[in-house]
């Protein structure tokens, strides 16, 4: 997970696990391939994925896999 590249504007800053798994909710959050659904009465966001992004993420897998 350090091993991740920043692209050329982005901060680089905080290299703490924290900072990265912030950087890791920003990213596809600014590309839209995640969107945040704040809780009514509740500091707490839900990460909804579209579903274009679904199908992306589900064929990803299928290539992962070890499966002709």
């Amino acid at each position: 997970m350090f091993d991740l590249d920043v692209e050329e504007g982005e901060e680089a800053n905080d290299y703490s696990l924290s900072g990265r798994a912030h950087w890791l909710v920003r990213k596809p959050l600014a590309l839209g391939w995640i969107e945040l659904d704040p809780l009514a009465y509740s500091m707490e966001d839900y990460i909804a994925i579209p579903d274009y992004a679904v199908r992306i993420l589900q064929i990803f897998y299928e290539i992962s896999e070890d499966k002709p």
